[in-house]
């Protein structure tokens, strides 16, 4: 038996592992053996052989029938539909989820929504409105999603030869507080709360993401649907705050978070995202193609080239999108945005990783308001009249330019216990010289949080952000149109666990 039969049958499993296969097919006795002792230890960490298997084979020159034996073996075993367990094959059809709830006190907030995950995010000034309205009072509330928004998901993938895979994703997002579905849309535009905040869960059964595609161990991936911004996928791992959804700037629902300055473009509608990685490279593009209906009119395009080496990782993304959409509370409001990102990481030591990047975001003019918009819009199965769709800034003004800066890291304090410590940076800049309204102003963000691992599906967290107001954006007697006396606060906080 040659090795590449063992190629193959590596290679329908396991597509990654063709190279070290290959590579193997010309070398003597000995050498194979060697070359397959890699390929027991890859099957051991699967959990498709028993570390008993692996002493008895792994120095054996043999090796090669046994090895294509238990893959056939173990293929036959794999089940269709399951819950992925360590050790055991992983069924063609996953099912996932994860449960995150806690309570958190927060300084300054308007209702707390049942139905808008993490609304109590004190990222805003909340304007004041008389009565139980009032933006000035603090709320105790029970939260969704501290860390982690709640989901469920189905993940499916097929090997379909030679290393590929079809593949298919379809997620989720809950909110185990009322076991309603993430509905940012719906509860800001009935006016059910208040909370000026936004978010791309707006109702839809597969919120989260809801895609299917194609895979190549050389060609890289190419999928369709609805699926993630480069700047979230990036985020997800570069953002020092864990990416938390209510104690980061850049989790669930900040406007400053995935979207590259709308938080709806988190998520990319009707789109299509290639991804692949050539050594220490990755590289990707995603085109998000106009939607056919008024829900989803933008288009535009993200790519993302990043470069992982030992300890370090860095990765770049930039975006340019137009007519996104953004419901501020009492419009519809589109716009083009561009945004680009840096992000760096380094594991300084087995334990402690330093994180940090900056990310800048512009709005514009949308490139148009069509009549099929100022007629009225359907806004994620909300209906909007034809008064309340706007330009999100008016033609002929000035962009306005968003920096943020962020920095620090985690460290594992032991195998179980992890803290985090961030500062971000949040820093509209002035247009005011162009004639526009935006002032110069910063946002400072601070993050700790203490994650302790009961096991690996069990944790317990307790956060902490404070967020401070400078600048004269957020200076009343300067801001006079954007800000009232009444309902400035120079400050707010929110300290809570789950």
């Amino acid at each position: 038996m040659t090795l590449s039969l063992i190629n193959k049958n590596i290679g329908k499993r396991f597509g990654a592992t063709v190279a070290v296969a290959a590579a193997c097919a010309s070398m003597s006795t000995s050498a194979m053996a060697g070359a397959n002792t890699d390929l027991l230890d890859l099957l051991l960490k699967k959990g498709v052989i028993t570390q008993e298997e692996y002493q008895t084979y792994k120095d054996k020159a043999e090796n090669q029938d046994f090895i294509v034996n238990r893959l056939n073996e173990n293929e036959a075993k794999r089940p269709i539909v399951g819950i992925a367990k360590e050790g055991e094959p992983e069924p063609i059809v996953t099912l996932y989820g994860i449960a995150d709830i806690g309570v958190a006190h927060v300084q300054h907030t308007l209702p707390v929504s049942g139905s808008f995950p993490s609304s109590i995010k004190p990222d805003a000034q909340p304007a004041y409105k008389a009565g139980s309205y009032d933006g000035r009072r603090s709320a105790t509330a029970m939260i969704n999603g501290g860390m982690q928004d709640s989901r469920w998901g189905i993940r499916a993938n097929l090997d379909i030869g030679e290393g590929r895979k079809a593949f298919t994703l379809l997620e989720s997002g809950i909110n185990l507080t009322t076991g309603q579905l993430n509905d940012a849309a719906g509860t800001l535009i009935t006016g059910k709360n208040n909370v000026n905040g936004n978010s791309s869960l707006n109702g839809q059964l597969f919120g989260r993401q809801a895609y299917a595609g194609v895979s190549d161990p050389t060609l890289g991936s190419i999928s369709f649907g609805r699926q993630y911004n480069f700047v979230y996928d990036v985020l997800t791992e570069y953002d020092p705050g864990l990416k938390s959804d209510l104690y980061s700037p850049l989790g669930l629902s900040g406007t400053v978070g995935g979207g590259g300055g709308i938080s709806e473009d988190s998520r990319l509608d009707n789109s299509i995202k290639y991804r692949n990685k050539t050594g220490e490279f990755n590289y990707g593009l995603i085109y998000k193609m106009g939607g056919s209906n008024s829900a989803n009119p933008g288009s535009g395009t993200a790519v993302n080239l990043g470069y992982t080496h030992g300890k370090m990782g860095v990765q770049v993304t930039y975006g340019r999108f137009s007519n996104s959409q953004k419901f501020d509370g009492t419009a519809v409001k589109l716009y083009d945005t561009e945004s680009w990102m840096l992000a760096a990481r380094y594991k300084l030591t087995d334990a402690m990783t330093l994180k940090g990047g900056v990310q800048q975001y512009t709005l514009s003019s949308p490139t148009d308001l069509a009549a099929t918009f100022t007629s009225g819009l359907n806004y994620y199965g909300n209906s909007v009249s034809a008064a309340n769709v706007k330009d999100g800034i008016a033609s002929g003004q000035p962009s306005e330019k968003t920096l943020i800066t962020f920095f620090g890291g985690d460290y594992d304090i032991n195998a179980k216990t992890k803290v985090a410590l961030a500062q971000y940076l949040i820093q509209p800049k002035s247009n005011k010289g162009d004639g526009g309204s935006q002032y110069n102003g910063t946002i400072s963000w601070t993050t700790f949080i203490v994650d302790y691992r009961i096991n690996k599906y069990f944790d317990a967290y307790g956060a902490l952000a404070y967020v401070r107001f400078n600048g004269d954006q957020y200076d009343p007697s300067v801001n006079t149109t954007g800000l009232t006396a009444t309902s400035y606060k120079n400050s707010n906080s929110v300290i809570g666990g789950g």
